[in-house]
């Protein structure tokens, strides 16, 4: 049986492949030098961090490459990017390339990717839509840990666990239009989410390939950055989906995204 991984991977690279027009205007987006391509709260953060010229930045299901290449354009940093899918990842190099920024991108499984290869990481950051591809937050962790200089910042800005793990998209069988902000599926659930449909904000298709993804509790993602000596400096919610997976609940004000900062601790 493939792995999740692999599964992903195909379900990824099939959805790409039939992009919509989620790309248009993309190089002209970041050459304004204005991080388009990132949520606020991500935008906020980042600007926060005063990024210096030179530096080295990863971002972890780096996607199409868009926010990376963002961030490095705009202060002048060195990137690395990893993701699943090649086809992505081939389209990532050739926006570098074309854009004249520092930066590559890997194809294949994070969490077999030997990160002592790469220069060490001032800051690593993951976008909303990435803590669910993996199984394990310990493993996600320990690569972060193992990618980023000391004193180096972990950004992460995702779906909120709580809300992510037990209300239900429009889409699923026990939806509730009547009251589609009550809980109604497990929270702490271990078993995977699979899927079809595409991927919507990319492409659509009826009869696409199936993705496996995992919600987590926030006690795993505490824990997890704890046993990798990631000190959380700040966490905040928000009641806007960023993941555009709950637009139809808009009667209660839940806390529908996260923005965490950690910095991986000196041993």
């Amino acid at each position: 049986m493939p792995s999740d991984a692999k599964v992903n991977q195909h379900a990824w690279e099939e959805a790409y492949a039939h992009k919509n027009d989620y790309e248009q205007d993309l190089l002209k987006h970041i050459q304004s030098k204005t991080l388009y391509c990132l949520a606020e709260p991500l935008k906020d953060a980042i600007d926060d961090l005063k990024l210096e010229a030179g530096m080295h930045v990863m971002q972890f299901c780096a996607n199409n490459g868009r926010e990376l290449l963002d961030v490095c354009h705009a202060f002048q940093c060195r990137g690395t990017g990893f993701d699943l899918a090649r086809n992505m990842v081939e389209a990532a190099n050739q926006f570098a390339e074309t854009l004249g920024v520092p930066v590559t991108f890997h194809a294949g499984d994070l969490l077999e990717q030997d990160m002592s290869v790469h220069d060490a990481a001032d800051m690593v950051m993951m976008t909303v839509g990435s803590l669910c591809w993996f199984k394990s937050l310990d493993a996600l962790f320990a690569q972060a840990a193992s990618a980023l200089k000391d004193d180096g910042i972990l950004l992460v800005h995702d779906s909120h666990p709580f809300t992510y793990s037990t209300l239900a998209a429009a889409s699923e069988s026990n939806y509730d239009p009547e009251c589609p902000e009550r809980p109604v599926n497990d929270y702490g659930r271990t078993e995977p989410w699979v899927e079809g449909g595409g991927m919507g904000y990319m492409s659509t298709m009826k009869d696409s390939a199936t993705f496996i993804s995992y919600s987590h509790t926030m006690a795993e993602l505490l824990n997890a950055l704890s046993r990798h000596h990631l000190v959380l400096e700040s966490f905040t919610e928000s009641s806007v989906d960023y993941a555009g997976v709950f637009s139809e609940v808009t009667t209660v004000k839940l806390p529908y995204s996260m923005l965490l900062k950690a910095r991986k601790k000196k041993l």
